[in-house]
């Protein structure tokens, strides 16, 4: 009995310093769970789309007038006739397609926590190449069950995900159009 007491007190030891391990250490799960934290979003997004449309109008007029000429006294006129014809036609066909796909790697910072648990994430990342900045941003809602167990989350599974893809500098404000370019587009 002298003997088992102390193991007793080393095993309970033991299993209170178990418990006590931090969320951090190696034994326990790191994925994001906790405003702060921060996880990876595995950017795969691509879409298409198309339009077509048509507009097809036909019109036809036609006018024939006729006079016969007066007895008697004005058998001098002579007969008028005449004729018109008018035809309007108006065709048109028109079509769009826009095909996009953006594939990134983000790390994403755990901002809030729903009441329900759902994690709200925010993140941007700037990259900037001879004064061209590549911008992209993100913000949603994840599932803690969807955060993979090397902290990762494919952007298909966010909810609410808003993902901005952009850019500045000088090639950008070259791809603009001017105010007077706009304008005779506009016009014609």
């Amino acid at each position: 009995m002298k003997r088992a007491l102390p193991i007793l007190l080393l095993l309970v030891c033991c299993v209170a310093a178990v418990a006590q391990i931090s969320r951090d250490s190696w034994i326990t799960d790191s994925r994001a769970f906790r405003v702060g934290d921060l996880l990876t979003v595995l950017i795969a997004e691509s879409g298409s789309g198309s339009t077509n449309a048509s507009t097809n109008t036909k019109r036809e007029d036609g006018l024939e007038v006729g006079v016969q000429g007066g007895g008697g006294p004005l058998s001098f006129v002579p007969e008028i006739t005449g004729s018109a014809d008018t035809k309007n036609e108006h065709k048109v066909k028109g079509g769009n397609s826009r095909s996009n796909s953006l594939s990134a790697r983000l790390t994403a910072e755990v901002v809030a926590i729903d009441p329900d648990g759902t994690l709200v994430v925010e993140g941007s990342r700037v990259v900037e190449i001879d004064g061209e900045q590549q911008i992209t941003e993100l913000s949603g809602r994840v599932r803690p069950d969807d955060v993979g167990s090397d902290n990762t989350i494919q952007s298909h599974l966010i909810a609410d995900a808003v993902i901005r893809y952009s850019g500045k500098g000088v090639v950008r404000d070259a791809q603009r159009r001017g105010v007077l370019n706009w304008l005779f587009g506009w016009l014609i």
